[in-house]
């Protein structure tokens, strides 16, 4: 699949087109093709890009779930954005998602870039007490 390939690459402009023309061919893109655009983003440290996928994808019919958040997550963190990963994984519970290892292991790098260890230390709490408070 090519988006896979150019989000491995770096190639986030090529996963963006991509996307737009499996929309504009009028073929429904899958969760996991948002999430892959977004994963090119965020390797490419264009969190505000990934971002913008991730609010498109809200904006569908299609269901967002962990992973795709995940990505959007992992993306402020290589942004230094901790204040965006923080606020993403809050949005995840009230959306019926439960974050994972991952979603908090990445708000913690966030956290770390962005010179925040007391919101490191209470992730890790959290994360070690199995719930987010």
């Amino acid at each position: 699949f090519a988006i896979r390939a150019w989000a491995s690459g770096k190639k986030w402009q090529q996963a963006l087109c991509l996307l737009a023309e499996v929309d504009s061919m009028m073929m429904e893109p899958m969760a996991a093709t948002y999430s892959i655009a977004i994963s090119a983003c965020g390797r490419s440290k264009q969190w505000q890009q990934a971002l913008l996928v991730l609010a498109e994808l809200e904006q569908s019919a299609l269901e967002t779930n962990v992973i795709v958040y995940n990505a959007a997550i992992s993306a402020c963190a290589k942004g230094h954005q901790w204040q965006q990963a923080l606020h993403l994984l809050d949005r995840l519970q009230p959306r019926g998602l439960e974050p994972d290892g991952i979603s908090y292991n990445s708000a913690i790098s966030a956290c770390e870039k962005g010179s925040q260890w007391q919101l490191s230390l209470c992730l890790v709490t959290e994360l070690d007490a199995g719930h987010r408070a």
